[in-house]
């Protein structure tokens, strides 16, 4: 008997190493439908029955979870193990006396129902994928009161497609429990000559029963007995999805989705006529958002970026100007600003500086000198800025409340944007809702953040910790917005050129993300994830990841200055050993210091532990 644990990597990774092999050694498989081949979204089968009572309601069927629990017994009682749903609904209908038409629409709701809150474990999904390649016959069988016709539309509807047999107790009135279904599956389908696997969730039907009846063997696959969350994380990703895709599933997703819900409730909490999601990590989140609401809300994308929104503001705050654009170059101020090259090329030569140097790496009265010999040119083009995008949010229709939604951190583009408002005279408000959000004493606007916030800093290491991850990890492929320009009858923003389109890495853990919101929106208004548990999930991967999670996110791409860098691969520990400053330098640039410690060294040490202490003091 091969045993399989799902909420052991170990053997996941063995299952999915060596599964080709297994299935080749039988002819034939069976499969368990409940809790092996489909997962229930509820706590217990039974509470399909309640929602299914919900929907009843509308119909005029007021005791239909009371009366549908009763029957059961009884039609178990009068038909014994040929009882089918039919019979059960034959027998509620003898105190109703519904038409047949209204008494078939009420059974195929709970049918409907019971859909609707399932979901295809995708490593049997895999299974049979397999199975399938190598030519196997395929066998779905169950000790249930549905019939073979309506399992297998089920089975249909939620993904299995194909060639297979589906054999319910209710249509032989021979059960596994007892072993007989095994026996006739066997008889009936002449599989006496072959071998034969079976795989299922109940060690007496599932293994015992088929290996003493017949010649199947079998594999034990134990349900989880745990929330929806759990059930997601561990029967929703498919064991041959690439190692990105599965950590984004159920690491990172879960947490998001409780993110969309927070949104949710702030929107209406807040009376916000409007949600802007800002490029780049917005624009992500707009689409997860939508998602989840089913495009309730009005939502559009905000192409800026605090370099395009401060740069319509210069004329507003020149002091606060002044101290980002020393830590800038005037390359960036020529992109941002339209400046002339040639008369920053001039002004380069005559300072001895490079274009591409960032002005505070020179004397600090160079830097001043510099920025005031550009400050005219600067707040002439910043005027211009600030009309475009003006006229560019007023063809997005920016409304008297409006949300901004971002990764965060201290919401430098929303203050401009309010400051840009508030300079003319405007009544609108922009509330900024984000991820995390960190405090700013010099802005002042209403802003929330869900994960960590200003009179919430729990989790603020925690973020800080994963920042670097959210923010490469969770934007789309789309150039940073450098300034709005004129384009045919209308305003336009115009993008850097984005140097992540090709990146696979990210492209991969957003299909992960993207498949965990499929499959739970069809249910969102039955399940409920804990918020608490997914977090932590979350985290604790980012605080103590094993080598494997440290490899997977690690080895993310992204871009710097045109060159190709990771999240955080260190070099070999020999190499640094021979040169010890490129360690202390790798360290400093790592996006995440707790993976690249754990992929360092590989032992299992307190790395975040040691990070939360360096923070601190500093």
């Amino acid at each position: 008997m091969l045993y399989i644990d799902l909420k052991k990597k170990s053997d996941t990774k063995s299952l999915a190493n060596n599964l080709y092999k297994t299935l080749s050694r039988y002819d034939a498989i069976s499969l368990d439908i409940f809790d092996t081949t489909i997962i229930r979204l509820t706590h217990t089968p039974q509470d399909i029955f309640a929602l299914a009572d919900e929907k009843a309601r509308n119909l005029g069927i007021c005791d239909f979870l009371s009366k549908r629990r009763q029957c059961a017994v009884s039609a178990k009682f009068q038909f014994g193990e040929k009882t089918n749903i039919r019979d059960i609904y034959n027998l509620m209908n003898e105190e109703w006396r519904l038409p047949p038409e209204k008494l078939a629409e009420l059974m195929a709701l709970e049918i409907d129902t019971e859909t609707e809150n399932s979901f295809i474990n995708a490593t049997v999904l895999d299974i049979v994928h397999i199975a399938e390649r190598q030519g196997k016959e395929i066998f779905f069988i169950s000790d249930m009161y549905l019939t073979s016709d309506i399992l297998k539309n089920m089975l249909n509807k939620l993904g299995i497609k194909g060639e297979f047999r589906v054999i319910s107790s209710c249509d032989v009135g021979k059960t596994k429990r007892s072993g007989e279904l095994f026996t006739y599956v066997v008889n009936e389908f002449e599989l006496h000559n072959k071998k034969l696997l079976h795989i299922g969730d109940d060690l007496r039907s599932d293994v015992f029963m088929a290996r003493c009846h017949t010649c199947f063997s079998s594999i034990y696959m134990p349900r989880l007995q745990c929330d929806v969350c759990d059930k997601i994380k561990y029967y929703g990703s498919s064991l041959f999805w690439s190692k990105e895709k599965r950590w984004s599933f159920q690491s990172i997703a879960p947490m998001l989705w409780c993110f969309c819900a927070w949104l949710e409730r702030k929107a209406v909490e807040l009376d916000m006529d409007k949600l802007f999601f800002l490029t780049r990590e917005g624009a992500f989140f707009y689409k997860l958002f939508n998602i989840f609401t089913e495009y309730r809300y009005k939502t559009d994308i905000l192409y800026a970026s605090r370099r395009s929104i401060m740069g319509a503001s210069a004329d507003i705050n020149w002091e606060r100007m002044y101290s980002y654009f020393k830590n800038a170059n005037l390359r960036f101020l020529q992109e941002v600003y339209g400046l002339e090259p040639s008369r920053v090329e001039n002004i380069a030569l005559k300072y001895n500086i490079n274009v591409s140097d960032r002005l505070d790496e020179h004397d600090a009265g160079i830097v001043r000198d510099v920025l005031e010999t550009l400050k005219e040119d600067i707040i002439q083009a910043s005027e211009v800025q600030k009309e475009y995008l003006l006229q560019y949010l007023k063809t997005l229709g920016i409304d008297k409340r409006n949300g901004i939604i971002d990764i965060g951190w201290k919401g430098t583009s929303q203050a401009c944007l309010q400051n840009i408002y508030d300079s003319i005279g405007g009544d609108e408000k922009f509330i900024g809702l984000y991820l995390g959000e960190f405090s700013d004493s010099q802005n002042k606007c209403e802003k929330y953040g869900y994960l960590c916030a200003s009179d919430n800093t729990k989790r603020k290491l925690d973020v800080l910790n994963a920042g670097f991850i959210f923010e490469n990890v969770l934007s789309l492929a789309v150039g940073s917005t450098l300034r709005y320009e004129k384009y045919q009858n209308g305003i336009r923003p115009v993008l850097e050129e984005d140097m992540r389109s090709h990146n696979e890495s990210i492209k991969r853990a957003h299909d992960g993300i993207l498949a965990f919101f499929t499959m739970i929106s069809r249910v969102r208004d039955h399940v409920c994830i804990d918020e608490e548990y997914a977090v932590n999930n979350m985290f604790d991967t980012f605080r103590k990841p094993s080598l494997s999670e440290a490899k997977v996110i690690g080895d993310i791409q992204y871009m710097d200055a045109n060159c190709v860098k990771y999240i955080a691969r260190p070099q070999g520990i020999i190499h640094y050993l021979r040169y010890p400053r490129d360690l202390i330098g790798d360290i400093h640039y790592c996006g995440w210091n707790t993976g690249f410690c754990r992929r360092l060294f590989k032992l299992k040490l307190p790395y975040f532990q040691l990070y939360k202490f360096l923070k601190r003091t500093k």
